[in-house]
């Protein structure tokens, strides 16, 4: 199998998807954030800090197991399955008799009632696990494409229904719970896998041996990214809470529409070369430069223009995330460059690692979270960006070059030229703004832009021409071969 050929075909596919899926999940979004208040965000908010860590227990990293375990007969599948399915009832069981505690916690009535309904799709989360992860397994991107564009406009369209109808967060709460039932149904579908009714305990000793650590690192890895959802929500409130959050999910968009589309392709495909690091550097490092040619000039952006950028897609009733939208804006930057290193660690088989690297840097995140929450969201976002950029991100990078078995200068030296053209554009910008044109704020984030694509573009043909040159010549070839 060709590394680069199968990543490519599988990231376009999965592309098509994440693309269509975050389209759709935008406009959704921008028309929800019009209809409802910030508190009824700060509530679902509240009840997600839960409920996505059980998500996460639920799945178990089930899906990511069946496409490293390639032993697995259909025996083992059903045994993988049943057992997620037991842990899904288990959970949903357990959230249920939580609910009060948690209410009491965030001091919120009514919340109850909200987590006990939300926790329902803890058992489509369990029950896709493995036919998700068949899909994965068979390279079958178009498919999962498909389901994630459909999936999306259908749990969306609910959820403007109900909002339309006056229903509050309750429009937010059942998107998301028809959302995973409706991919529960795709994935059956898709697969047409059913399991048997029989199991094997050998099968089960192994899945946990290497979930078991995966999951280890999630667990600590979504604490370090959910802690300030749980500081903000208990001491600040639902409202402040619904801004941070706004601000946060914004900040997320870019970083999830190049990890969605990347991440599910990586870890299969790497998976086949898994005991042939010099086969992987290549492509991952590549990877990693063009993901830094994207993010690194849009974090400039979004920092420089957050106040415009807020406006248009959320309305003016969110100013208040914008202080905290241009802190985050630097975690734009190098979120989708950390977040391909998990499906590298665990192609290596590297799960044991990934686990204690998470928990060093989910400690430090942590920290910083809390040091900062004492000066509100700004501060709760500060904390967040100085410990993920000094302290969490260089020891990751160390570890990924000790994996893909590489000096530590090649992995820093594909950083050079995005910086280059992210340091030419910042003045530009910087300028740009301060000329205060009396232009609504949709022609300033257009003015914006363009002057960034402009400037962007115009450098990097600069600095990567030969790789142009490469790409117009076998385009050429490729045209004259067909004619």
């Amino acid at each position: 199998m060709h590394i680069r050929k199968e990543l490519a075909k599988g990231t376009f596919w999965t592309a098509v998807g994440s693309y269509s899926h975050y389209i759709f999940a935008f406009v959704i979004s921008a028309i929800l954030s019009r209809m409802l208040t910030p508190a009824d965000f700060g509530v679902v908010s509240m009840v997600m800090v839960y409920t996505g860590f059980v998500d996460m227990l639920a799945e178990f990293g089930i899906s990511a197991t069946v496409v490293q375990k390639r032993t697995l007969d259909r025996l083992g599948l059903s045994t993988v399955f049943w057992f997620t399915a037991l842990l899904g009832v288990v959970l949903t069981g357990v959230s249920v008799l939580l609910a009060p505690a948690i209410e009491a916690f965030f001091d919120f009535d009514g919340l109850r009632v909200v987590v006990q309904v939300m926790s329902i799709k803890l058992l489509f989360v369990s029950l896709s696990s493995v036919p998700q992860g068949l899909l994965q397994k068979e390279l079958a991107f178009k498919k999962l494409a498909i389901l994630e564009i459909l999936t999306t406009v259908l749990s969306g369209t609910t959820g403007i229904i109900l909002a339309f109808m006056g229903w509050g967060y309750w429009a937010l709460v059942a998107q998301g719970v028809s959302l995973r039932f409706f991919r529960a149904i795709g994935y059956f579908w898709m697969t047409k896998w059913l399991p048997m009714f029989k199991v094997q305990v050998d099968a089960i000793r192994e899945i946990i041996g290497f979930s078991g650590n995966l999951l280890g690192f999630r667990m600590i890895n979504y604490w370090a990214r959910n802690v300030d959802n749980l500081l903000i929500g208990r001491t600040l409130g639902s409202v402040q809470l619904g801004f941070y959050n706004q601000a946060y999910t914004l900040m997320m968009y870019p970083i999830r529409m190049l990890s969605s589309v990347i991440n599910p392709s990586l870890q299969p495909v790497f998976a086949t070369a898994q005991d042939e690091p010099e086969k992987i550097a290549p492509t991952y490092l590549l990877l990693l430069e063009m993901i830094a040619l994207i993010t690194f000039p849009l974090g400039i952006f979004l920092f420089l223009f957050a106040g415009p950028v807020i406006r248009v897609l959320w309305g003016n009733q969110w100013d208040a995330s914008v202080p905290v939208f241009e802190v985050l804006a630097f975690l734009t930057m190098i979120q989708p460059l950390m977040a391909t290193s998990g499906s590298v660690f665990i192609a290596r088989n590297k799960a044991q690692l990934l686990f204690r690297l998470g928990s060093v840097t989910s400690v430090i995140i942590i920290a910083g979270i809390a040091a900062g929450s004492v000066f509100g969201i700004v501060g709760v976002a500060a904390g967040y960006a100085i410990t993920y950029w000094g302290l969490a991100t260089p020891l990751t990078l160390y570890y990924l070059s000790k994996t893909l078995e590489i000096k530590h200068k090649q992995m820093l030296k594909l950083f050079v030229k995005p910086v280059i053209i992210t340091l030419i554009m910042v003045p530009a910008l910087w300028f740009f703004r301060s000329l205060n044109f009396p232009w609504p704020n949709v022609g300033i984030v257009a003015g914006a832009g363009a002057l960034s694509l402009v400037i962007w573009a115009s450098v990097g043909f600069m600095l990567y021409r030969r790789q142009f040159q490469t790409i117009l010549q076998v385009l050429r070839l490729r045209y004259h071969a067909k004619v």
